[in-house]
Order: structure tokens, then sequence, then C-alpha cells
């Protein structure tokens, strides 16, 4: 089973105009292209065939054939050698077949005459494949001899020159384009030099003309490629044109408009190669020294600003935000990345925005760090705490924690007023400051007339001295104070594997702060395994 299967098959319709058996038999035996059909008809048949077979005796015959038939219509005579045939006679025939004893030679001619409807057929198949396709495209597309003529063009061409096929074929650019013949021999606007070009190399490229037409200048964006013969010469040029005319006047109009955004755009390729950008971009963007960088393409431009400071700070799939220092100061953007595709899902490019959000993030920041300070003191809140002691806890590093509650708080404040309780805790939160400096201490108001402290890194006999120091400098802090003996129960745990939770730490600290306030003595310390 042939694995060709053409669309149609071509019927090849044959009249043998003489009464002969075995001639008749002999071309039945002939095997039959596969995209073609053999339908012999009887010779008293009157319908248009593609091949007569006559004999000496249909001379008249073939005069009248001649005269009402095609062009693509055969005629041919069929005689024996002996047979004379006159001059004028052989205008009215296609060939001459010899009749001999055993038609070897007439199967031969029947079979390559077959093979010819056959090479024909295809061929009109494959022109009618084309025109089929370029017909169907709203680019101009054209095919060119070496010198210039159009063999062929599609209905946009058609439409866009106003003239026929009929009318383009063999024709040069000035006719079809209706210019004069000194302009195209100057060759403005008539794009000689590409045709060369791509003639030349033997390659395919895309070009940008401008062309002049009826309706004044148009821009066109034009592949063009050679077109080769069967030995890999080159004979004339395919060209296919998009008008992006319009498209430009849009770009333009596109560009107004992004200029009046009050944020940076930028529009780049797949390759990163930049195609448009606004001023508010360059402004954002410029190099260190103030001046509009020169870069074309955005991942240069994104690894200038890396080096001059610039760092990422949040990112997720389509957004991101980065931070300008600059003289001791930071600014804010918010980068956002979005794809550019057309109606059928291609890809275009990509659009990129800077937006300065530093307003909005220093009021954000502001509001987490109200969110987590303790009002009263100016010291973190339990949120802050937890927050703080989770970023720089280490696993396998040792840690303590110390868990504080003031006595004869309540006292002091039935005493001698909130005031005086207010200021005791904010004195409480000086002495911390002042104990507890550097990285790896983090403290806090946990919540009444209770502080937590985490320590981290330490050895258990460094926790029992912080313990002693932070009782005894409470007690002479309040020595003099409004009520004398204000001190603080405290419990402290201690962990030198650094995997415990954070909330076991807390609970254990605040169970040994209650066991020491119970046995009235200043501090309580578990050590946990």
């Amino acid at each position: 089973i042939s694995k060709k299967r053409p669309m149609y098959k071509k019927i090849i319709r044959i009249k043998i105009c003489f009464e002969n058996e075995v001639f008749f038999q002999a071309l039945r035996t002939v095997s039959i292209p596969e995209n073609c059909t053999v339908e012999f008809l009887e010779a008293n048949d009157q319908g248009t065939c593609d091949v007569y077979f006559l004999n000496i005796e249909q001379i008249s015959l073939a005069n009248s054939l001649h005269q009402c038939h095609t062009v693509n219509s055969h005629e041919i005579l069929v005689t024996k050698p002996q047979d004379i045939i006159s001059e004028s006679f052989w205008n009215y025939i296609s060939d001459r077949w010899l009749m001999e004893k055993d038609l070897h030679g007439i199967k031969l001619r029947f079979k390559t005459l077959l093979q010819e409807f056959s090479l024909r057929h295809d061929c009109v198949l494959q022109h009618k494949y084309m025109e089929a396709i370029i017909d169907n495209s709203d680019a101009l597309i054209w095919v060119k001899d070496k010198i210039g003529k159009h063999i062929d063009v599609n209905q946009s061409f058609c439409k866009a020159v106003g003239k026929t096929r009929e009318q383009i074929r063999g024709r040069g650019h000035y006719y079809i384009w209706d210019l004069d013949y000194s302009e195209y021999q100057k060759g403005e606007y008539v794009c000689l030099e590409t045709e060369e070009t791509v003639m030349n190399s033997g390659k395919s490229g895309i070009f940008d003309e401008t062309v002049k037409t009826k309706q004044g200048m148009r821009r066109l964006r034009t592949t063009k490629a050679p077109l080769k013969d069967e030995f890999g010469g080159v004979v004339g040029t395919v060209g296919i044109a998009t008008d992006v005319t319009d498209i430009l006047n849009l770009s333009s109009e596109i560009q107004m408009v992004i200029e009046q955004m009050p944020f940076g755009i930028v529009l780049y390729d797949e390759k990163g190669m930049i195609r448009n950008s606004n001023q508010k971009f360059r402004e954002l963007t410029a190099r260190s020294d103030g001046k509009v960088g020169t870069e074309k393409n955005i991942n240069d431009i994104k690894n200038r600003l890396y080096s001059d400071g610039w760092q990422d700070v949040i990112t997720t799939n389509a957004h991101h935000e980065m931070v300008k220092n600059y003289g001791g100061n930071k600014q804010w953007f918010s980068v956002n990345e979005s794809e550019l595709k057309d109606v059928f899902g291609k890809s275009l490019g990509y659009l990129l925005t800077f937006q300065d959000v530093t307003i909005d993030r220093i009021r954000t920041k502001t509001f987490e760090k109200q969110a987590m300070t303790d009002a009263l003191t100016g010291i973190g809140n339990r949120w802050f705490f937890y927050y703080k002691v989770q970023q720089i806890r280490e696993n396998g590093l040792s840690e303590g924690l110390i868990f504080m509650d003031l006595n004869k708080f309540k006292q002091l404040n039935d005493d001698y007023g909130h005031d005086a309780g207010d200021q005791a805790l904010k004195d409480i939160a000086e002495i911390l400051k002042q104990i507890f400096k550097g990285p790896n201490f983090v403290f806090s108001r946990y919540g009444g007339d209770e502080f937590v402290i985490y320590l981290k890194g330490l050895k258990l006999n460094d926790l029992d001295n912080f313990l002693s120091q932070l009782s005894t400098t409470i007690k002479t802090e309040f020595e003099h104070k409004p009520i004398n003996g204000l001190n603080a129960s405290l419990g402290a745990v201690f962990s030198a594997s650094g995997d415990h939770h954070l909330d076991l730490l807390i609970n254990a600290a605040d169970g040994c702060m209650y066991e020491a306030k119970k046995n009235e003595i200043d501090t309580q310390t578990l050590v946990l395994s």
C-alpha cells in the first residue's frame, strides 16, 4: 500500500477513434500513475477528451478535433510505418505513433504520456496549494526573478497595488507601484538594494523598507529569501511584507502615553534588547554620576544597578522590590515584570515597571516598629521578642532565657500612683539596655511588670553572672526611690544544645521565677539536658 495519498486524482479521458481490440488491450496493460485515473470512452461518445487516438482513415477528423479542442488535448495518429502523411496534416496532430507487431513501443509511449499527465497534475496541484496558502495571508507575498520581474503574487499584494494577478505577472516594480521610471532608476523607495543583498548572500534577511504608493509613503517590515533552482543557483527572490506604518504610528502614540506615566516603564524582547522606555525609567536607572545610561540590554542595566549598590529585597514570580542606597539614604522600588503575548499566545516581549514606593515602605516599617514596640518603655514587646529571637537562634548553640517579675510593684502603684509605677518600668528598661548590649541579646517587656531576656552562645556560669548583675543593679537602682526595697524575682533556664522550642524555654523560666518568688530568693535556674 502506497504511503502517498493524493488529495484527488486526475481523470484522463481517452478515446480510440478506430476499431482495434489489440491496440485497446495493449493500452489497458500499462500501469497508471497513482494520482491519475484513466477512463476510456466509446467511439461514439461526444464528450471532450484529453487524448484522441486516430488512424490514417481519420485524417479529416483530425482537423475538426484540432479546431474545437483546447491546447491541452492530444491528437495522436497511429499508423503503419509505410503510411504516408501529407505535410499539412502535421499541423493537426500532436504526435505520430507507429503500430509495430508487438506494440511494445506503443505501450512505452503511452506510459510516458500518462507520466506527463501525472507530472502536469502535480504541478497544477502544487500551484493551487501555494495560491491557497499565500492568498489566506494578510501579508504581501511575491515571487520575483533575478531581474526583478514578478512571477507571482498573492491577493493581499493585488489589493495593495490595485491590480490583478494577470496585470502584475511579468511586470517590474515601477509599473506595479505606479512610479515614474526615473524614480525607479534612482532606486529610491523600490527596495533594490535588499533584493541584491539576498541574492548575493544566498541567505534570508529581515528589512525595514519605505515604499511609495498611491496612498503615500508606507513602511514595510519585509522578510526576503533567495529562490534557488535544483542545483542551488539563485534564480530570484521570495518576499513577505507586513505594512507596519500604522503600527509605527501607534508606537508613537504609545510612547506619548508611557511618557505621561509617573513610574518607569521599559519594553524589551526575549533577548533582553530594549525596544522602548520612558524618561522616568531613564531617570530612575541613571548612573551613579547622574548621567543617563547608554545600555541597550535590560540585563546590562540590572548589572550596573547592582554594582551601584542596588539590592533585591523581596522576590516573587513576577514581582520584586529593589532598594537603592545613596548618600546614607534608601529608596524603595516596586519592580513588576509581565510577558506580552499576541492573540495566538506567542511571546512579543516583556514589560517592566519601576515604581517608587519609598513612602509606603517607610510608613510600613513605622507601623511594624510601632506594632512591636512597648509604648511606655520604648523597648520591644512580646511580639518583638518572638520575632527577634527566632531570627538569631542557632541550632547546636547554647542559650539561656531569664524571666523577671517585679516585687512590690502593685504596692508602688497603690501607694504612689501609676505615674510612679510607669517610671519604675522605664527604669527597668534602661537597666536592661545597659546590661544586655550586643547582637546576642534580646529583651522585651513581656506584659505588666514582667520582662524576658534571651542570651545566645553563653556558658552556665555566664548566665549566673548576668542574673547576679541584674538582681544587684535593680536593688541598687531602687534603694532610694519612693518605695524602698523594690526588687525582682528572676527565673532562668539554660540549654547547651539550643534545640528546645522557645515556648518551652519561656515556660520553664517562668516556673523558676515563681519558685524564686515563693521561696523569697532572688534567682532560680534550671539546666535542661
